[in-house]
């Protein structure tokens, strides 16, 4: 496994982690979506089988990463971070009234640079993991990982979650708003 591997997994399981949580509940995701279209006066219509939609891409690019030595699971995975960095700037330069992103359900943390950071850190690791060929070595799957870093990036995956879950309580209990 190279290293430029790690956060394209970690990447890929926030995106399993998403896309079930848009199965489940959309109505997050979807109020985010047309809050953000109506601040960009393009009004869009998001209806909540559109995040469904979403969220099963999400799902099929997740277990593509993680299943597949094709680089397309990368690829794919560089592109929705792309496009969730594009969502999170469009959110933050028109000051839209986001309490969260739809990421995760409803206790999300609200669109922030931080989003923006670890969207484009992520798309960027996903972009050098698909083209990197210095290795001379083939995109690995999943089960190539010997289980380390699979573990590894399920952990700080869930790092990242439990701070994005925690952020709205953490500002409220310390008065930072």
């Amino acid at each position: 496994m190279r290293s430029v591997d790690i956060p394209v997994l970690i990447g890929a399981w926030l995106l399993l982690g998403a896309g079930a949580v848009k199965l489940v509940r959309p109505s997050s995701s979807a109020r985010a979506l047309r809050i953000v279209t109506a601040a960009l006066r393009c009004s869009v219509g998001i209806r909540d089988n559109a995040v469904r939609l979403l969220g099963v891409i999400e799902l099929l690019v997740g277990i593509c990463v993680f299943t597949s030595s094709w680089s397309g699971g990368s690829w794919a995975a560089g592109a929705l971070y792309t496009g969730f960095t594009v969502f999170v700037i469009m959110a933050l330069a028109t000051g839209a009234p986001l309490q969260s992103c739809g990421c995760f359900g409803t206790r999300d943390a609200a669109p922030s640079l931080v989003h923006v950071a670890l969207n484009t850190a992520i798309a960027s690791f996903a972009i050098v993991a698909a083209t990197d060929t210095s290795f001379g070595a083939p995109h690995r799957t999943f089960l190539a990982h010997h289980g380390l870093g699979a573990l590894g990036s399920l952990a700080c995956a869930l790092v990242v979650v439990t701070v994005l879950r925690r952020a709205p309580r953490l500002r409220s209990e310390s008065g930072v708003s």
